[in-house]
């Protein structure tokens, strides 16, 4: 299905990332899912395509993804967050994620965590932050 392109185009992209494994907070999954459906309905994939996707994302998601919960920690960070790099408040939110995801790695001694945006803003802060950053659409 499309999802298992999506995961095919992303290993090409970066081999030694286990994409299987990257992490999410709780909102992204609507974020993804209406990213889709807006694909479909722009006519830019199919609508069985998109169904593929979807059904093949919330799987993922429930199964395979590790998830953190928004905690009144997170939202401070994300409040800071946004605050310093004038972002929007998900990004803040999912900036906030990662950064404390990053952190928990690095003192694990784990390799740290791509963030996958395509949002300069967005990737701005990151990079900033010391995360590292893959913007798809550096990737045609």
């Amino acid at each position: 299905g499309i999802a298992h392109l999506i995961m095919k185009s992303l290993k090409k992209l970066n081999p030694s990332i286990d994409w299987y494994a990257i992490t999410f907070e709780y909102m992204i999954s609507f974020e993804v899912v209406s990213a889709i459906t807006r694909q479909a309905r722009n006519g830019n994939i199919s609508i069985t395509n998109a169904a593929l996707a979807i059904n093949q994302f919330l799987n993922d998601f429930n199964y395979r993804y590790t998830r953190i919960q928004i905690s009144s920690r997170l939202t401070h960070q994300a409040t800071a967050l946004a605050q310093t790099y004038a972002l929007r408040g998900y990004d803040a939110i999912q900036l906030a994620a990662c950064v404390q995801i990053h952190q928990q790695r690095l003192r694990l001694s784990l390799s740290p965590i791509t963030l996958i945006s395509s949002d300069i803003a967005l990737n701005s802060a990151a990079l900033t932050e010391g995360l590292l950053v893959d913007d798809p659409n550096a990737h045609p």
